[in-house]
């Protein structure tokens, strides 16, 4: 299995944020701020279980700890918090929880971070598609949908990247999720559409074609003449038999649609 760089890159600078003066500074004025202990609370032991299990992605669970402790956090708690929390480049929910848990713990709990709801989320990049975009409207909105349905319904998968990637992590990450990419491009491949199936073809051959095909009702031997003048380097191995061949399949590919 191909090494998500995307990923690693990220850790060590999540790291590196929690080192940082600025975090450190701001977690001991939180803490003091709300009457959290300095060194945080203490981990519940089954914490760890229930936060990298798949029914707890958000953050209730931390709240229901923090009314066992008896202290609740109020609207200027989580509005500190989040600032706190806003330099950081990438705000998913693994990294928000991470955070979360380091700054009312002082606990790192880094299965939050490897767990699967976790692959987009901790990451420069995330994939998507065009449903998960309009789920993400907070009340019916026909025209917002309108409109989004008009600029990404010929791109209904969607790669959102973090300007902080360089291209070698970008080719990284797609090469080591390319399952979960290919998995949206299957959900909404048409396949009765041609796109995606068209070879590749030579400028110059195709031009070719096109001439012999156009001059179809010449006697297939003066169209070689005529290809052999006009289409030299291309022309090479083109004949009688070549030139009926090249016009069959002309006359097939102008069929489809």
């Amino acid at each position: 299995m191909k090494i998500d760089k995307s990923k690693n890159k990220l850790s060590n600078y999540l790291e590196d944020f929690i080192d940082s003066e600025y975090f450190q500074i701001g977690t001991k004025s939180f803490r003091k701020k709300y009457g959290i202990p300095l060194k945080g609370f203490k981990f519940p032991k089954d914490l760890k279980t229930r936060l990298t299990d798949l029914n707890y992605r958000s953050f209730y669970t931390l709240r229901r700890e923090l009314e066992e402790e008896k202290w609740k956090m109020n609207d200027d708690a989580w509005h500190d918090m989040y600032d706190l929390f806003e330099k950081f480049p990438v705000q998913g929910v693994a990294v928000r929880i991470f955070l979360k848990i380091y700054l009312l713990y002082d606990f790192k709990l880094y299965e939050v971070l490897k767990s699967n709801y976790s692959i987009n989320d901790f990451n420069f990049c995330e994939v998507g598609d065009i449903e998960s975009i309009k789920k993400a409207i907070p009340v019916q909105n026909n025209a917002l949908e309108d409109l989004i349905s008009l600029e990404f319904g010929d791109f209904p998968v969607i790669l959102k990247i973090n300007p902080a990637i360089g291209q070698r992590v970008l080719v990284n990450y797609i090469e080591s999720h390319w399952k979960l990419i290919n998995y949206y491009l299957q959900k909404y491949k048409n396949k009765d559409s041609k796109l995606g199936k068209t070879r590749t073809r030579n400028k110059l051959k195709r031009e070719r074609d096109r001439f012999i095909y156009k001059n179809r009702d010449l006697p297939y031997k003066d169209i070689v003449v005529l290809v052999s003048d006009k289409f030299p380097t291309v022309s090479k191995t083109i004949d009688e038999g070549s030139v009926g061949k090249i016009i069959s399949l002309e006359r097939k590919r102008r069929k489809q649609v």
